[in-house]
């Protein structure tokens, strides 16, 4: 199965990619499953508050606090899609740790 590029990736290489990169898995991840698995509504609410907060940026905001304000939404979002992303991808390694997260039934 070709999820990303082929490769299934590690939580460090989770860590390492851009809150944009985390989007586009989420929303594979959203195309991957059926339209009302659980996986796949994680995933289309999180692109949407990925996008809902990239629009937010326009204009960008004039303040130090609008600035840390957005920085502390994305920062949350972005710990949001790792954890989903990690379990997600696990699972297809690993059938049992998809079941945990409720991405398989028991």
């Amino acid at each position: 199965m070709d999820y990303y590029a082929g490769i299934v990736p590690t939580r460090d290489e989770l860590e390492r990619l851009s809150t944009f990169s985390l989007a586009l898995l989420c929303e594979k991840a959203a195309k991957s499953h059926s339209a009302t698995s659980a996986p796949a509504n994680q995933a289309r609410e999180m692109k949407r508050e990925w996008e809902l907060l990239m629009a937010s940026m326009t204009p960008r905001p004039s303040t130090l606090e609008g600035h840390k304000d957005f920085e502390a939404k994305r920062d949350k979002l972005r710990r949001k899609m790792i954890s989903f992303s990690d379990c997600y991808f696990a699972g297809h390694v690993n059938p049992a740790g998809r079941r945990a997260f409720g991405f398989l039934p028991d």
